[in-house]
């Protein structure tokens, strides 16, 4: 079981490497405008979030004792994605439908939306380092 929940993790982990590092970047560069690209982005990013509640709660299972860093650290995680997918998306969504789809630079739509877009990062890169950090304690824990 030590070694399937780590195997999950590492899993969990190469999805927010693949997705932040080169999916997004590559269809922000490939896509006939921002907000098309911004769309597809986002559909990703909240299939990532849905399958990393999954990730969380399944790993959480096997851990034993549930209490604990690991048991913190993946009920952080579910927070953080909780918070990213039900407050921060919906409402970079909203901005985006208040100024039609296309944002102006020098707008408070923009400048909003900015901010919620950077706070959506730092949570996703949050998740990440957490996940990160979660998998080294797994494997810690399997070495003794």
């Amino acid at each position: 079981m030590h070694r399937f929940s780590s195997l999950l993790l590492c899993l969990w982990l190469g999805a927010f490497l693949a997705v932040g590092a080169l999916f997004a970047p590559a269809i922000f560069d490939a896509a006939e405008t921002s907000s098309q690209a911004g769309l597809i982005a986002g559909t990703v990013f909240e299939r990532l979030n849905i399958a990393g509640i999954y990730f969380a709660i399944t790993v959480l299972c096997m851990q034993r004792p549930i209490a604990g860093l690991v048991g913190t650290l993946l009920g952080l995680i579910v927070l953080l994605i909780v918070v990213s997918q039900y407050v921060v998306t919906p409402k970079i969504e909203l901005l985006r439908e208040l100024s039609g789809r296309m944002l102006s630079s020098g707008t408070v739509e923009y400048q909003a939306f900015w901010k919620w877009h950077g706070i959506s990062n730092l949570l996703f890169f949050t998740e990440a380092i957490i996940v990160a950090a979660v998998l080294c304690l797994k494997f810690k824990e399997n070495q003794s």
